[in-house]
């Protein structure tokens, strides 16, 4: 049987923002989506993400297979422009391609249950740099799928 790894979720995550080509197009050039951090010669606007919580067993702690997770994860969106129209376009298609779509994240390696954003954390001006960042919360809840049972699905669905 295959292990659970947030390395799948990550992917996920990556290929569905990377692969949409109004994103893309938003972003006005390919390879502007990040895992955490931004590279150091990065071009803007950009958007980063990061899982940071990860919980197994969300809905009956006393079971230690792992089965299904719910994760928050933080999509953060860099820009230089004045204003914030075009973080506020960026974080609209993001929310067009995560927010109730539990079909988008699921692939060959997983299967998301729910994907919900949970706010906005905050729009500020990073006055250093010049950049206006936007910052999105979303969670989670997913399985590997070598490894999620019927029970698991189940109860997955109960606490929607």
């Amino acid at each position: 049987m295959a292990t659970k790894s947030i390395n799948l979720l990550k992917k996920s995550i990556y290929s569905l923002l990377s692969s949409d080509s109004t994103l893309q197009t938003l972003l006005t050039k390919p390879n502007r989506v990040h895992y955490r951090d931004i590279p150091t010669a990065a071009a803007f606007p950009c958007v980063t993400y990061e899982i940071v919580t990860d919980t197994d067993n969300p809905f009956d702690e006393s079971t230690v297979t792992g089965e299904v997770t719910q994760s928050v994860v933080y999509v953060n969106i860099f820009s230089i422009s004045t204003g914030y129209t075009e973080s506020d376009n960026i974080e609209a298609q993001i929310k067009a391609l995560l927010h109730g779509k539990n079909s988008s994240l699921t692939n060959t390696e997983i299967l998301c249950y729910s994907c919900l954003r949970t706010g906005i954390r905050s729009q500020r001006l990073d006055v250093d740099y010049r950049t206006r960042i936007t910052s999105i919360e979303y969670r989670i809840r997913w399985a590997s799928k070598p490894l999620v049972s019927k029970s698991a699905t189940m109860k997955a669905h109960v606490h929607l």
